[in-house]
């Protein structure tokens, strides 16, 4: 699943009285939140381990962050940014997904009446299984060495 993506709209006052009792270690954690910038739960709480928690323990950082977001969005300075995926009619539009679509059976049965969506059976099991994929996919970042042979 991919990560999901928070904006900074503003920046968090300590000084500032806020309806909701705000622990030191979340108000550290919503301290170093800056405006304008982009965070994703793990990557920040991985950059920010050794200064959210004394404990070696990855999983508590990301912890902290959670319960920070849910408090920067309660108190309205955290926004959640939405992704834009390809929706799946335009999806099955792709060539190599069209072709795909036309291999694949719609179901097992030959007289079966007409149903309520378009795909069915292993033909909608198989394609939506793959648009999940490309869902997944398109939110990655991969790095690539090329090697080249000079002998």
């Amino acid at each position: 699943m991919p990560s999901l993506t928070y904006q900074i709209q503003d920046e968090y006052c300590p000084e500032k009285q806020y309806d909701v009792h705000i622990r030191k270690q979340i108000a550290t954690c919503l301290s170093l939140f800056k405006k304008g910038e982009q965070i994703h739960i793990y990557e920040f709480a991985r950059k920010y381990q050794n200064q959210l928690t004394k404990s070696d323990d990855l999983e508590v950082a990301r912890n902290v962050v959670g319960k920070s977001v849910a408090i920067g969005k309660q108190l309205g300075f955290i926004t959640k940014v939405e992704s834009e995926h390809i929706s799946f009619e335009n999806f099955l539009k792709i060539d190599t997904v069209s072709h795909l679509k036309n291999q694949l059976r719609k179901n097992r049965y030959k007289h079966k009446e007409v149903s309520r969506s378009e795909y069915s059976g292993t033909q909608q099991g198989y394609l939506y299984t793959l648009w999940r994929f490309h869902k997944w996919l398109v939110s990655k970042e991969f790095s690539c060495t090329i090697i080249i042979s000079t002998g």
